[in-house]
């Protein structure tokens, strides 16, 4: 610095010359140039002025003398045959200024070559796809929502998945791994950006992708909003896709919706997995049956155009369809109707909702059963009537906010907590009389030892010690052991509980089974089923909540004795006893293996026995 404190020439060469490198390889390289072609001219010039050359001719041109130099500078072998201790100490000065030159041109090389893959590597060019599936964000369930996607049936299943995360690809393609190994036939495209910024979008061609999955983000609720704006400000404020977005809570969910119309489909995740595992704990395995209809390489829910079935009336598509089991209709309008009249004709423009393959639509010469309305007699197999939970996660609240409110008046719901812990405090806010908070395990177990039925929840982390735990496994790990305990003093009671285990990692699920579970709800996995079937037919949505609803027809677990299932029955039997008692069957579960069947061919036929259950909607 001068005097007065303004740069002095060598700062501002400095400062120059760093702005110069920090341009990139070409800039280093025409610097390496630069500096190459004035120590050749000074070389060039200095045999000139003392009238030398570094070949025996003394009548060497100028030209010549730069061109010698050159020379010294590339191969340091050209001063071998110099003569004289001054050629010889000016060659050498050359030689070594090249041999510098080399050592840092190469270094520039490899750094820049390094550079290019390392970008390449993290996916920064443009993808030439087209009828992709994008997904924005690199969440936990990230490897879930990829697996759905890659087992959806063939007309659903993406030709290309294309995910754009702010990640290392390889860190992505690795959890993948870790829970799809086989992709299908699937190409899967990873490129490295920050979805909420629209240039970064480009890279994606949202504007003829097939739709768009937004992760949320635990960490910054905030983020897929953002993220949302930013795929409608690539459309110029239109989204250009079916655009599924994971948000936090409800208000958000409709602001959005407001805010960038009919294309959005704002999923609350947590409520998600919260209503399907309150719906869950209705009835034993109703959880499997809710599995199959929204895995995506499973049965399934299927909603599509009428084709040949136009026309015909909907008794005649339940004595008819071979394949599938209808459960109704979509309007035009979009108004869902479930189990409607069996007079009732599907026009052209209706949408048939069924369960299972979708492809046999003809006509049938099997006589359309009597629909009758529903009958009392007929009740559903164990309707929970009490219901203990340990431990607490943020599922948790609302799983239990939505079963209380569905279940009988006298049913009750112990939280196995301390007094000031969240579930205590859930307690206290809810102020119901069914609802009651006690300190140890023993004390709930006890309440249902007068034999009616019940259900013991423990919810993720339920068995956490004292040290944090972290990973999903950890947590885990720690479920289950208390499972197993638990499982024990269940095991004592006239008329053993069913147990009802949260986990985290599926890979958990096979440990599960070994501690006495009956049941278990992974809410990662849960939640990425939910938003793929949004992602390939947004009317699910309302499908499934119309089967969750107790106050419409809704998806239940019925002793098929009671309908005088016995014997050897082919399914179109089992349809036909289930229309004369106001029900439309779907399947079975044998409750002795839990295998469950749904949608089987009306030719199938099961030996009926008394473990057997009937799965309907009515």
């Amino acid at each position: 610095m001068s005097d007065d404190g303004s740069p002095g020439l060598r700062q501002r060469l400095r400062y120059r010359f760093d702005n110069l490198l920090a341009r990139g390889t070409w800039a280093v390289l025409l610097w390496l140039g630069v500096v190459t072609f004035l120590t050749v001219l000074l070389g060039g010039l200095l045999l000139a002025v003392f009238g030398v050359s570094y070949t025996s001719d003394e009548d060497s041109s100028w030209l010549e003398d730069l061109w010698q130099t050159l020379m010294r500078v590339i191969d340091p072998g050209t001063m071998v045959g110099d003569v004289g201790w001054g050629r010889r100490i000016l060659a050498l000065a050359v030689t070594i200024f090249g041999i510098l030159v080399a050592g840092t041109l190469i270094g520039v090389i490899a750094a820049g070559v390094e550079d290019r893959v390392d970008r390449m590597r993290r996916g920064r060019s443009v993808v030439i796809e087209r009828d992709h599936v994008v997904v924005l964000g690199s969440a936990d369930h990230l490897p879930f929502v990829i697996r759905e996607l890659v087992h959806a049936p063939a007309p659903d299943r993406p030709p290309v998945i294309v995910v754009l995360a702010d990640a290392d690809p390889a860190d992505i393609h690795a959890a993948r791994r870790g829970i799809v190994d086989d992709l299908q036939g699937v190409r899967l495209v990873v490129r490295s950006g920050d979805p909420t910024r629209p240039s970064d979008l480009e890279l994606v061609r949202l504007d003829v992708a097939r739709s768009v999955i937004v992760l949320g983000d635990a960490a910054d609720p905030v983020r897929p909003v953002r993220t949302a704006l930013a795929v409608a400000a690539t459309g110029g404020g239109v989204l250009p896709a079916t655009t599924v977005v994971e948000v936090d809570d409800a208000e958000t969910a409709t602001r959005l919706v407001e805010s960038l119309g009919h294309r959005v489909q704002p999923v609350v995740s947590r409520d998600a997995v919260a209503r399907i595992a309150a719906f869950a704990l209705r009835q034993p395995g109703l959880i499997a049956v809710v599995d199959e209809l929204i895995d995506a390489p499973k049965v399934g829910i299927r909603i599509s155009a009428p084709g040949a079935a136009a026309g015909l009336t909907f008794g005649s598509l339940v004595a008819g369809l071979q394949t599938s089991r209808p459960l109704g209709r979509i309007a035009a309008d979009g108004a869902i109707e479930l189990t409607p009249s069996f007079d009732a004709t599907l026009g052209d423009d209706d949408r048939l909702v069924s369960v299972g393959a979708d492809d046999d639509l003809g006509r049938s010469d099997r006589p359309v059963s009597p629909w009758s309305g529903h009958d009392p007699a007929v009740d559903t197999i164990g309707d929970t009537a009490h219901v203990v939970v340990a431990g607490w996660s943020r599922v948790g609240a609302l799983m239990l906010t939505e079963w209380i409110s569905t279940a009988d008046p006298t049913s009750t719901l112990t939280l196995i907590a301390p007094a000031d812990s969240e579930a205590a405090r859930f307690a206290d806010r809810r102020a119901d009389d069914r609802i009651r908070v006690v300190a140890t395990a023993d004390e709930a177990v006890d309440r249902l030892g007068d034999g009616s039925l019940g259900v013991v929840v423990l919810l993720a982390g339920a068995g956490a010690g004292p040290a944090p735990r972290s990973s999903a496994n950890d947590v885990d790990t720690d479920t289950l052991l208390t499972a197993g305990g638990i499982a024990h003093r269940l095991a004592a009671l006239p008329a053993r509980p069913r147990l009802v285990v949260e986990l985290l990692d599926p890979d958990s699920a096979e440990l599960a089974s070994l501690t006495g579970t009956d049941d278990f709800v992974i809410s990662d996995a849960l939640a990425s089923k939910f938003v793929v079937q949004l992602a390939i037919e947004p009317l699910r949505r309302d499908v499934l909540l119309s089967l969750y609803d107790r106050t419409r027809p809704d998806l239940v677990i019925v002793d098929g004795g009671a309908l005088g299932l016995a014997g050897t029955v082919t399914m179109g039997a089992v349809v036909d006893r289930a229309c004369e008692h106001g029900m439309l069957a779907i399947g079975w579960r044998d409750g002795s293996t839990g295998e469950l069947v749904l949608a089987p061919p009306l030719s199938a036929s099961v030996d009926w026995s008394d473990s057997h259950r009937l799965v309907v909607v009515r």
